[in-house]
């Protein structure tokens, strides 16, 4: 089954290590989730790639907690300035240029669906560009022209932090997601803007507000590309009930995350983690907001995962547990690619 990705961070763990050629990836070394061996024998066909800027704090604390012993929990994180994050974000973008510059038989940018298309065929990995909160601009409608054409066609306004556009959702556990205001004046033009262009909107980092902003002026899907049911896990980071039909009732689309910690009830990353839990919750969102609202967005290279998937090139034991939690094969397509392909042609073209 192939399968396409709503989220990985394989670009930023290609930046933190010093590889500005991709060279882990080309040569697969094996390291972190997803190289080009392991993505072949897993069908991992394509996805949206993040280009993220790191928040130094954030890593620190990450740095120095046992994740596995409790529920990640923060207090809000603080913003990261301009120079900062255009600097790294940038830097990411040349990265995975020169990956598809030098090997377009490996790994292919891609601008359209009928590019994704054919990169698939043709066995590359079709590459997405997307950035994860915005703080490389402060003015969108001079600024996202250059990202567009250096191939980003999906942006997440904020990631959990506040930013010039609005207030991320911040990492806690038990909470609720509604945790403060949501998008700014300037958040609001900006999709706009995004609409305009036919770049997609993600809200996988918004809170209760801000998703709610995005649908009040959404003329197009938005989806939210990795994140888990919080009637399932109560992470601050997962989504109501209410916010699974009002992602669906855009058309788009919520790809199921497969950090544990945003999948398990408990909270906690722990590799034990049955496969199980993940299906649960894509169940719960069929149940909820239908099949067509339901997807993948394994944000590997960018979080815990269980050990029975420590890699890409174990998804097919994902469709395999699928299978046997009542999922039939037209529904497994959907979510492995079809909701996916489907969003992507209504937004980007």
């Amino acid at each position: 089954m192939r399968v396409f990705d709503g989220h990985n961070d394989l670009l930023y763990r290609l930046w933190e290590t010093g590889d500005r050629d991709g060279a882990a990836f080309l040569t697969s070394d094996g390291q972190g989730h997803i190289d080009l061996e392991r993505a072949r024998i897993g069908g991992f066909s394509g996805g949206l790639f993040a280009v993220f800027a790191d928040s130094p704090e954030f890593e620190q604390t990450l740095a120095s907690t046992d994740a596995s012993a409790m529920p990640l929990s923060m207090d809000d994180i603080e913003p990261i300035g301009l120079t900062h994050a255009s600097a790294i974000c940038h830097e990411q973008i040349a990265i995975v240029r020169r990956m598809s510059a030098a090997r377009p038989d490996a790994l292919r940018i891609c601008s359209s669906t009928g590019q994704i298309g054919q990169a698939m065929s043709d066995g590359a990995v079709a590459c997405v560009l997307h950035v994860e909160g915005l703080e490389m601009i402060d003015d969108p409608r001079a600024q996202l022209p250059e990202l567009y054409d250096l191939g980003v066609r999906s942006i997440g306004p904020v990631w959990s932090r506040p930013n010039r556009f609005g207030h991320g959702v911040p990492f806690r556990y038990p909470c609720d997601p509604d945790t403060g205001p949501g998008l700014t004046a300037a958040g609001f033009e900006l999709i706009e803007i995004c609409q305009q262009m036919g770049i997609l909107v993600d809200v996988a980092h918004m809170n209760a507000a801000g998703v709610a902003d995005v649908a009040s002026v959404a003329e197009t899907p938005f989806v939210s590309s990795h994140a888990g049911v919080h009637a399932i896990c109560p992470a601050s980071r997962n989504h109501t009930d209410d916010q699974l039909r009002t992602i669906a009732h855009s058309g788009g689309l919520v790809g199921i995350v497969l950090n544990t910690d945003f999948i398990r009830r408990d909270g906690r990353a722990d590799p034990d983690t049955d496969l199980s839990s993940f299906v649960d919750h894509i169940r719960h969102v069929i149940n909820v907001a239908g099949i067509e609202a339901a997807a993948l967005g394994s944000d590997f290279d960018g979080g815990p995962v269980a050990r029975d998937l420590a890699d890409c090139s174990a998804l097919p034991s994902l469709v395999r547990r699928m299978e046997a939690g009542g999922l039939n094969a037209a529904q497994i397509e959907a979510v492995c690619h079809g909701n996916w392909l489907r969003v992507l042609k209504e937004t980007i073209g």
